[in-house]
């Protein structure tokens, strides 16, 4: 049976470099969210992508790493959010209001409250209210948050990703791409081939990728521009040091929160 060579794309513009000269001819491309990516993933649908880090972990007997690319960000990534009412460190007995698009940042959010602040009493609910102690937010609208200096309920923005540098003055891996396994060896090849000529020629394009996303950004396009550069698509020794550490931390919280309703 021939295996449809669709590749996942998730619908931010963090991850436009990679596909900003990509031949849609020799793969096609899939967009969605990221947890939609990671259920064509499961379901078949796509062999290849940039998935969230939580879920490659639970696909990794039928998925591969794809070379060393993926989504890291050392400091501030200004896309995966804390809105809240009072600072990270003060929320206690709190409901927090999760986006419905990620795994991964809600598992560095648990991470961070449990392990980084000793905070255990916060509840976790999908989609967001206003009657909420705080808001997790990822992607382009939480960039959009991010430039706007946040919203006027709001008076606190934390990124995540700061939080994880400060504690563990490591970049934090977002996503990886992954590849299945069984897909013929020559066509691996191909696609990672793609991925590093493509990817190239994104990270020397930038302010034209920039130009592409401003008129739905709303955000001038020399700062998206300084966003994408606040990213690393080649992961390199801290990175994998980092997604070590996670892991390890996260391994206890994985099977409570996928048990709960968020």
């Amino acid at each position: 049976m021939t295996i449809p060579m669709n590749v996942g794309r998730i619908i931010y513009t963090n991850t436009e470099p990679f596909f900003a000269k990509w031949p849609y001819h020799l793969f096609p491309v899939m967009s969605g969210f990221p947890r939609q990516l990671a259920q064509a993933a499961r379901d078949g649908e796509i062999v290849a992508g940039a998935l969230p880090i939580v879920e490659c972990w639970n696909l990794e007997r039928e998925f591969d790493p794809l070379g060393s690319f993926g989504i890291a960000a050392k400091g501030a990534c200004q896309s995966v959010l804390l809105l809240s009412k009072r600072p990270m460190s003060d929320l206690r007995r709190v409901t927090v209001g999760l986006t419905r698009e990620s795994s991964t940042s809600v598992m560095l959010l648990d991470v961070l409250m449990k392990y980084r602040y000793q905070q255990i009493d916060i509840t976790y609910k999908r989609g967001l209210q206003p009657n909420d102690d705080a808001w997790l937010m990822i992607g382009d609208q939480a960039l959009r948050v991010w430039d706007k200096g946040g919203l006027p309920q709001w008076p606190y923005v934390t990124d995540l990703a700061v939080e994880w540098w400060k504690w563990q003055q490591l970049p934090f891996v977002f996503a990886l791409w992954v590849c299945l396994r069984r897909i013929e060896f020559q066509m691996k090849e191909r696609l990672h081939q793609t991925l590093a000529s493509s990817l190239e020629a994104g990270l020397a394009s930038l302010p034209e990728i920039a130009a592409r996303q401003w008129p739905t950004l709303l955000i001038p396009s020399e700062k998206i521009v300084r966003y994408l550069q606040g990213f690393t698509y080649m992961l390199g020794e801290e990175e994998m040091e980092s997604a070590r550490i996670f892991r390890q931390l996260a391994h206890g919280r994985v099977s409570e929160l996928a048990s709960s309703p968020v």
